[in-house]
């Protein structure tokens, strides 16, 4: 297996990141208003709560971006809003030539949009889609991979389409502050993630971006059972303060796990590799078609195994599931010998001692 891991920020850097959110928020929330909970409804002025309006001011501080608007519906309708503020339905959209995340496949096909596939790894053929469709005027990237062998470097990708005035919109779901920077920042026109995955509140999206795109999101949401309310914004700002250490750490622990199963502690594995398929984790190949098994049993030994918005809040033990489906349908063989680990909050020694149990229990079981 190969695959080509994002890079991630260290340690020393998550602790800058933290500092600068925290200084970030005292621009904007002063006088003890932290320990508001935060208003309900719509208010006059902001057609929305105060404090969610606030937050966001934050939010799109942080990212040095022109506006914000968090929605209810986590990632996946963030994405959506996104794509219906900048695509008309049953026009078409670019996309890379990978098997496209389900959710927003969703949207895509309940948008009546076409996907026109061009290889992100070669500009020249980006540049020749383009010419090719004059009419097409938006393009989705994701930020995290979408099968193993992609190592397209999204900064680059974005300023291709920019040079032809392709808008761009980025999925940065389970990228934010783990990477450096983020679509938006690499000079994106839009970028979408989930504030569920950063530990934040149930349901609660993002989507930061140009005035134009944020503006047509709000009418959207016009009626008053559409907005994120005060007390959800203020969870979710408190949450991201603590996910850039929090990921800094799991990241280091995925390189030390990788480490030790490459250099054979565990027998019945025959190699493991680092992948950002989603979130960075580990692919740990077995030397025999058990993953099922191992998945199933390593729930007896502490690991979870089924999602809940992937690292969110409710997930701090170490996860052993199947690969993402994206990159299944890239490579369906690779389900029955290779399982995939996200440590969460656990350190390597944890993370070791369940796959050997979970090993030696599945093996039993044959």
């Amino acid at each position: 297996m190969q695959a080509y891991p994002l890079a991630q920020i260290t340690l020393e850097q998550a602790i800058a990141k933290q500092f600068k959110i925290v200084d970030t928020i005292a621009h904007f929330f002063k006088d003890n208003s932290i320990f508001n909970l935060g208003d309900v409804g719509i208010h006059p002025i902001f057609k929305k709560p105060k404090t969610t309006h606030k937050v966001e001011q934050v939010y799109a501080a942080l990212f040095n971006a022109c506006a914000c608007q968090m929605i209810v519906g986590s990632g996946t309708q963030a994405i959506r809003y996104a794509l219906m503020a900048n695509v008309a339905a049953g026009s078409a959209l670019f996309v890379h030539n990978a098997p496209i995340y389900p959710t927003t496949a969703t949207t895509i096909n309940s948008m009546n949009l076409t996907a026109i596939s061009c290889d992100f790894h070669d500009n020249d053929n980006i540049k020749s889609i383009i010419i090719a469709n004059p009419k097409v005027k938006v393009a989705l990237l994701q930020h995290s991979r979408q099968k193993m062998d992609d190592k397209y470097d999204l900064a680059t990708v974005i300023k291709v389409f920019k040079e032809h005035g392709i808008k761009t919109i980025v999925d940065d779901n389970y990228v934010v502050n783990k990477v450096d920077k983020i679509g938006i920042e690499l000079g994106a026109d839009v970028s979408t993630f989930s504030c569920f995955k950063m530990l934040g509140p149930e349901d609660i999206g993002c989507v930061i971006g140009d005035h134009a795109t944020i503006d047509k999101i709000k009418e959207f949401n016009y009626s008053g059972g559409s907005q994120v309310q005060g007390w959800q914004a203020m969870e979710a700002l408190r949450q991201i303060i603590y996910t850039p250490v929090a990921f800094a750490i799991q990241s280091s622990v995925v390189d030390a796990v990788c480490a030790r199963l490459s250099n054979g502690e565990i027998p019945e594995v025959s190699e493991a590799i680092i992948s950002n398929s989603q979130s960075k984790n580990i692919l740990v190949k077995l030397s025999s078609p058990i993953a099922a098994q191992v998945i199933l049993k390593s729930i007896e030994f502490g690991a979870t195994n089924c999602p809940v918005g992937a690292e969110s809040k409710y997930e701090f033990m170490p996860m052993f599931y199947k690969l993402s489906g994206t990159f299944l349908a890239n490579d369906p063989s690779l389900l029955e010998y290779t399982i995939r680990i996200n440590p969460m909050r656990a350190g390597a020694d944890t993370v070791i001692n369940i796959l050997k149990q979970a090993i030696d229990l599945a093996q039993k079981d044959i």
